[in-house]
């Protein structure tokens, strides 16, 4: 559990749950404005 491994799976998760956080967010301001197909992919 100990070293850098455990580190790197910890912010590389973060940085993974933020996407989908921005993500999500992203998309249902673009769909509010028409332009969610160019944010979904």
């Amino acid at each position: 559990m100990d070293g850098p491994n455990c580190g790197i799976k910890t912010v590389r998760m973060s940085a993974h749950i933020i996407h989908e956080v921005v993500s999500l967010i992203y998309c249902v301001i673009f769909y509010n404005n028409g332009l969610f197909y160019f944010v979904y992919f």
